[in-house]
């Protein structure tokens, strides 16, 4: 038989021997690289798949279940932390709907984004009543963000070529290391996997004089493929709005430009296929362009204040699969590279505060570099190992009233250790993982040591128990320990965070039932808080404080009783405060806030499914919702509740045509304010018409 693949979600097949052994995992490891590659292939799994691609009846009953919610959100699992609560976006065509990362990403439970402005403008992601420092954004698993400012800003991606968004919550992160306190966000751009051509052009219009253009092609044959995509975007975003004072005006300074470029490929070595034996790379160039609005009160003093962003990313890697193997067990090993780019610049001649031109600007470089191995043993056990290194070189220049300069490097070198047992006939696993870190800053060295551990117990078929907990770390950001402006200092003595991450939850529910859903109770406390805070009127600087706490409650439910119906919904419940003032809700951290999606594929009705030029005809509503917010730390300023309701359609008339409209806040709920008090757009409208050509597809339908 043919050796057992380590896709993420697959576990070894039942039936092995289900004891548990007494060594830990760098001993299994050891075991695995010593059988020999002219072994016998081991007869202890079933085969991923029969000859003609298709699963056995063995691999679908002996797969450990995973949750699917409903597209473009479902439960998914990474093999380094199989019991950690991940959730995966879909990012089929947000921006042939005019949607922002940002507003996708809010739909995941647990999840609180920071918006400004509406389209194009700063969208920021937390989790679990953290804040966007605590959550990093990787690019197949290579950090793409930088060691400053507010968090990465995601209102700076265009999602055109990017395949899906995995978000891990609470001490699922743990395995992305120093810096993921709380959770973190992994892009994944990957080739297509059917064989064939395929090309496609589209054109965007809406609201607030938005136009875009999009365009890509892809060849994919066994030994590998290539997909490349390109996308430009430009709004004025100016909207109307009315004032606290009751008086009507205008959004002005609102105007955003974006360009990106992505491209994937990978390729088979020896003769195999690329998922066997090959390499691949992935390259992403973004650059946005925005005008970058002050408070409401304030407009005039930031009529010319402009931000420019640009992201350069390249990921190679290799792997190959049963580079060892024996009876017993087998070995796989990968090795990735990454370098990126981050560079920033604002501007502002007219400053609200004094009288010198403001310019700032930030560069930031990065390499990394790793090495991971994938052991799997017979009697049950799971084992993953890496090693790594990233060496980042981040330049700021401040001009305007103070100037400063900032110039630091950071080193870090990784061991990261996890091993998952399987017991009990696979009903129940046990997670452990260790990874510890070497941090080497501009003045001072961090070395951090992050254990976590987690559970699965598999009691029925349709019922999985999963509970984790982890010790999280944080190194402060280059701007908490060294930024020097006119209003804003860093400070040097600032000590990391760390967190104690808990949670626990049921899932419910088979791929074939017509109604899935799951709960989870999570508890994060942070200790070493770091947040700026007014020294005197006109100064803020970084400090640690005591700390910070939040528990709450995560629930999703999904139906779909029907081929061409689909329901989803979520509900967070979310109590996070400063230790300090324990009766406040942290700023923007929502105590309760929900979304849902009702799909209605009428293409799929018995009515209309004999009609073969409709390929597709989907109506679709949905909503967000959340409850009132705070917007400072101390309970004097919040905003109100705040929801809206949207509603879409996508048709495909012909093979090689598709349109779509979607009609955005059609209440024209007007009630939603950023961080800085500024409001966000009322009523929008976005359509989108969509020409392509697969030939995968063209060949699937000339088959049936």
């Amino acid at each position: 038989m043919p050796p057992l693949h380590s896709d993420p979600g697959k576990a070894p097949a039942s039936g092995r021997l289900t004891r548990l052994l007494g060594f830990a995992g760098p001993a299994c490891l050891v075991v695995a690289v010593g059988l020999g590659l002219s072994s016998p292939q081991p007869t202890f799994a079933a085969s991923d798949t029969t000859s003609d691609g298709e699963k056995t009846e063995d691999e679908e009953a002996d797969l450990p279940t995973v949750e699917t919610i409903v597209p473009p959100q479902q439960q998914t699992q990474d093999p380094r932390h199989p019991s950690g609560w991940v959730s995966r976006l879909e990012l089929d065509d947000l921006f042939g709907d005019g949607e922002s990362l940002g507003e996708s990403v809010r739909s995941v439970p647990g999840v609180n984004v920071q918006e400004s402005g509406g389209l194009g403008q700063p969208s920021r992601a937390s989790v679990r009543g953290g804040n966007p420092r605590q959550m990093p954004v990787l690019l197949n698993g290579v950090d793409i963000g930088a060691p400053s400012g507010r968090g990465f800003d995601i209102g700076t991606l265009s999602t055109v070529g990017f395949d899906h968004l995995d978000i891990y919550r609470g001490s699922a992160a743990s395995i992305h290391g120093s810096g993921a306190l709380t959770g973190a966000m992994n892009l994944e751009i990957a080739p297509p996997d059917d064989p064939g051509t395929s090309v496609y052009a589209q054109s965007l219009a809406g609201s607030y004089d938005v136009w875009g253009l999009g365009a890509g092609a892809s060849v994919v044959h066994e030994g590998g493929g290539f997909e490349f995509d390109a996308s430009w975007r430009t709004g004025d975003g100016n909207y109307p709005f009315v004032d606290d004072q009751g008086s009507s005006r205008i959004r002005v300074n609102n105007d955003h430009r974006q360009i990106a470029l992505v491209g994937t490929g990978e390729a088979g070595l020896s003769g195999q296929s690329p998922e066997e034996h090959g390499i691949d790379a992935t390259m992403m160039y973004a650059s946005s362009r925005r005008g970058t609005p002050g408070p409401s009160e304030f407009q005039a003093a930031f009529s010319e204040a402009r931000t420019e962003t640009e992201h350069l990313a390249f990921v190679g890697g290799w792997q190959q699969r049963s580079i060892a193997s024996g009876p017993r067990g087998l070995l796989d090993l990968e090795a990735d590279l990454g370098l990126t780019r981050r560079s920033l610049e604002y501007s502002n001649p007219q400053p609200f505060i004094g009288e010198e031109p403001i310019r700032n600007t930030t560069d930031h470089w990065a390499a990394d570099a790793s090495i991971t191995a994938k052991g799997f043993i017979e009697s049950g056990h799971i084992v993953h190992a890496s090693v790594g290194a990233r060496v980042g070189r981040y330049v700021a220049d401040y001009r305007g009233g103070t100037d400063s300069t900032l110039e630091a490097t950071r080193f870090t070198a990784s061991v990261g250790l996890s091993e998952e047992w399987l017991l009990f006939d696979d009903k129940l696993s046990l997670i452990a993982g260790l990874r510890a870190e070497f941090v080497d800053g501009r003045q001072r060295v961090y070395v951090p040591w992050i254990p976590s551990g987690g559970l699965i117990w598999r009691a029925l078929d349709w019922l999985r128990l999963k509970t984790n907990i982890a010790r999280t770390h944080r190194v402060p950001d280059f701007d908490e320990l060294y930024l020097r402006t006119e209003t804003i200092r860093g400070n040097p003595s600032l000590n990391p965070e760390r967190a104690l991450q808990v949670d626990g939850g049921v899932e419910v529910g088979t791929d074939q039932w017509p109604v899935t859903g799951s709960v989870t109770g999570f508890h994060s406390d942070i200790r070493q808080s770091i947040l700026f805070l007014p020294e005197t009127a006109y100064l803020y600087r970084a400090t640690n404080l005591s700390g910070a706490r939040s528990t709450g409650v995560e629930s999703t439910l999904r139906a779909e009783p029907t081929r061409w119906l689909r329901a989803r919904g979520n509900y967070t419940f979310t109590d996070a405060h400063l230790d300090a003032t324990p009766d406040v809700q942290l700023p923007h951290r929502p105590r309760h806030q929900g979304s849902g999606r009702l799909s209605v594929h009428l293409a799929k009705l018995p009515a209309l499914s004999d009609w073969n030029n409709l390929r597709a005809l989907t109506l679709t509503a949905s909503g967000w919702g959340r409850s009132q917010v705070q917007l400072d730390n101390f309970g004097n300023l919040s905003n109100r509740p705040y929801w809206q309701v949207d509603l879409g359609v996508e048709v495909q008339p012909l093979p090689w045509l598709s349109a779509s409209l979607r009609f955005q806040n059609i209440t024209d709920n007007r009630w939603g304010a950023d961080s800085l008090q500024r409001p966000l757009p009322g009523r929008s409208l976005y359509g989108s018409i969509r020409i392509f050509h697969d030939s995968a597809a063209s060949k699937e339908k000339t088959t049936q």
